[in-house]
């Protein structure tokens, strides 16, 4: 039976999370040079047309379509056949809402993965990377919440902690590694143009959270509510550590710092939202402001990648640990998931782990695959001249600021 309520809660949810995508482009935007403005919004905006045809088409089936081996989807649902008003499997809410849902998390995945790129990769180049990767996020995607294999394992992701930020931060970093660095990378004069439109797309980013990890439960219930407190919660403490942090360390605070804190606890915080307490939310958000804290240090100081937003540092390397501490912090309130800390033993934290080991090495790897056949078919990146006079210029003839 169709629970309007529910239908509602994520009719809601689904519009919140595409909130997501003009909050990632606002926040890239404003933490970028103005010269790269109208680049930035056109890949988000990119992102938006081509996943609503591409995983309505191809994507949603190879993500839920009934499984083939556990690792990709069947043809069931290709261009929404067999999708309707009736409800999903195991849902009160339609199919089309259920797809919905899935789709804005597919854009938002790789809407994420233009922050590493940003000012430097041309616009054929994006278009031919973002068709693609849409495709390859069906693979996590089918593996932990379609039926594929590491669901069988037993592996959990309340709402992406796996399938959104490790995908979207493995492919970060080997796109960062791939492209090379920016011209007058560790120099000044990178820094962002204006804090205040970076600051708004944080804000629309932690509101949207609320649909993306609320709606996960895809009901009006007391799991939603679970996972709203705890997304605030977490996304609260990163903040608040990276704030302490940075103040001790620089002797002032910093907002583009604080608020990269929050999306890591945020990130961390997605994989348990619905299954861990307040508390240990609290934790989770703390470790993932720290974690990122010190890996943009290492990865742009030290290794002297050019991840240009710090997606590895925000996302990835968070949402590793957040996959992790479902096996930690898992207190048994949904479907018998229990970590070690609550008694739930090794085996949990063990396939936790796996997946998020399998799923950085793979998409790893067809990154790096589809970069370097775009880079040797129609090249990937702008020439130097033109990313000195900015790309808003040179691939779309549009400044942002007459």
């Amino acid at each position: 039976m169709i629970d309007t309520g529910n239908t509602t809660w994520v009719l809601v949810a689904t519009a919140l999370v595409f909130l997501m995508l003009p909050g990632v482009a606002l926040l890239e935007i404003g933490f970028a040079r103005a010269k790269n403005s109208v680049s930035i919004m056109m890949q988000v905006f990119t992102i938006t047309f081509l996943a609503g045809i591409i995983f309505m088409v191809l994507g949603f089936s190879l993500s839920f379509g009934p499984s083939i081996g556990g690792v990709i989807g069947g043809g069931k649902f290709l261009g929404l056949a067999n999708l309707g008003a009736q409800a999903w499997p195991g849902t009160t809410i339609p199919g089309y809402a259920f797809f919905g849902f899935q789709l804005m998390f597919a854009a938002v995945t790789v809407a994420l993965v233009t922050g590493s790129i940003a000012e430097r990769m041309k616009y054929p180049a994006f278009f031919a990377l973002a068709a693609v990767f849409l495709l390859v996020y069906s693979l996590p995607t089918h593996w932990i919440w379609g039926g594929g294999w590491l669901q069988t394992l037993g592996m959990v992701d309340f709402a992406g902690s796996t399938v959104v930020h490790i995908t979207a931060g493995s492919a970060a970093l080997v796109a960062a590694i791939v492209l090379g660095r920016r011209v007058g990378f560790g120099q000044t004069g990178l820094e962002g143009h204006s804090i205040p439109f970076g600051a708004l797309g944080a804000f629309l980013l932690w509101m949207g959270w609320f649909g993306f990890n609320g709606g996960s439960a895809l009901a009006a219930d007391g799991v939603a509510a679970t996972a709203l407190v705890t997304t605030n919660t977490g996304a609260a403490a990163g903040a608040l550590v990276v704030t302490i942090l940075t103040w001790a360390y620089l002797g002032k605070p910093s907002i583009v710092m604080s608020i990269n804190g929050s999306l890591a606890g945020l990130a961390a915080v997605t994989g348990g939202a619905g299954y861990v307490s307040p508390m240990s939310a609290l934790l989770i958000g703390g470790i993932a402001g720290t974690i990122m804290f010190y890996s943009v240090a290492l990865i742009k100081g030290r290794l002297r990648i050019d991840d240009a937003l710090d997606v590895s540092s925000i996302h990835g390397l968070p949402g590793v640990w957040g996959t992790l501490a479902v096996g930690l912090f898992a207190d048994g309130r949904l479907g018998g998931v229990t970590g070690l800390f609550f008694g739930g033993g090794v085996r949990q934290l063990g396939v936790q782990a796996l997946g998020a080991v399998v799923v950085f090495g793979v998409i790893s790897a067809l990154t790096f695959g589809i970069l370097k056949l775009i880079q040797v078919t129609i090249g990937l990146r702008s020439s130097k001249k033109e990313e000195i006079a900015g790309l808003d210029i040179s691939d779309h003839r549009e400044p942002a600021y007459s």
